[in-house]
């Protein structure tokens, strides 16, 4: 069985692909081997050969596979013969995550035991990976109507999975101008919802 593990970036696919390897008995995890593998044709049949020969897992990264056209051409043939998960997080908790990438060029030596700080302040920067985030939504719709698959948050697996939680951690500092009274959580909720 071949899976593809289909999701926008820093939704925790890497964590969820290697859950659903283990959960079912997949010889092979891809990771963003299909990404590297639109770059060049070499890349590109190593990858086509490995995804035929094995049983494997690939994640697959919204928008930027579905809209590449040798990317769109792979997965419309392959998307019908695979299991296909969908995966997301709820919305804030992404955009957080989405700052967070931008914000952390490195990984401190502590990372597992001392959260790292993000200020969070650009309402511009918030509208816009929100943004991005419904139009990922939208390509997914059309991913469906190819294979519905199975719709997966990030949470439920790590309920699932108590011993191998991730581990980066984050400690949100509210700069957003006139919401800087509520949580950070709360003051980007009303960004997007206003």
């Amino acid at each position: 069985m071949n899976v593809l593990v289909v999701s926008a970036l820093r939704s925790g696919s890497t964590y969820v692909s290697e859950r659903l390897k283990d959960a079912n008995n997949i010889d092979y995890n891809l990771y963003e081997d299909f990404n590297v593998a639109l770059t060049s044709t070499q890349y590109y049949n190593d990858f086509c050969n490995k995804w035929k020969s094995n049983n494997c897992i690939a994640k697959i990264q919204v928008p930027y596979d579905w809209k590449h056209d040798l990317g769109n051409t792979w997965l419309k043939s392959n998307l019908p013969h695979a299991e296909v998960y969908y995966l997301s997080r709820p919305r804030v908790e992404h955009i957080l995550d989405l700052i967070s990438a931008s914000q952390e060029t490195t990984i401190a030596e502590d990372w597992e035991d001392t959260p790292t700080n993000i200020v969070v302040s650009d309402v511009a920067q918030i509208i816009k990976h929100h943004n991005h985030l419904n139009f990922v939504d939208s390509i997914i719709s059309e991913m469906k109507e190819v294979n519905p698959g199975y719709d997966i948050t990030l949470q439920e697996i790590k309920d699932k999975d108590e011993k191998n939680q991730p581990k980066r951690m984050y400690n949100y500092i509210n700069q957003i101008p006139q919401y800087q009274h509520l949580s950070t959580q709360e003051a980007v909720n009303l960004v997007i919802n206003t």
